[in-house]
């Protein structure tokens, strides 16, 4: 059987095997490139995923590039801005996955927080 496609001509120069994730401690947002699924860290470090999509090393540089006005230093650390969370709020599902709405909803809160505090000072 012949597979049919509206592309014959186009092939992707390599097959995108990694994944861009976007996940957050609470307070940041860190973006990162796994090939591997990105999950929920513990010990020092509690962190829950909030989007992931596909991507390679260069996919992660956009992003990083993207977001750049609010990056940490070099790291792949990133403060949650009001743009950030609107992008990533416009991104999940909270039905198909409630927990990753969950995360979001936990970095909205402690920015909120962070916010009312800095007008308290």
């Amino acid at each position: 059987m012949t597979q049919l496609t509206l592309l014959p001509e186009y092939e992707e120069p390599y097959p995108f095997i990694g994944r861009v994730y976007f996940m957050t401690d609470g307070v940041r947002c860190k973006i990162g490139y796994t090939e591997r699924p990105p999950k929920r860290r513990g010990g020092e470090l509690k962190t829950e995923v909030i989007y992931v999509m596909p991507g390679d090393e260069l996919a992660e540089r956009r992003e990083h590039k993207r977001w750049s006005a609010s990056r940490i230093g070099m790291t792949e650390w990133f403060d949650a801005t009001y743009t950030l969370l609107v992008w990533l709020a416009l991104k999940v599902n909270p039905e198909r996955d409630p927990r990753a709405a969950g995360a979001l909803e936990w970095l909205a809160h402690n920015l909120d927080g962070k916010d009312q505090r800095a007008a308290a000072a």
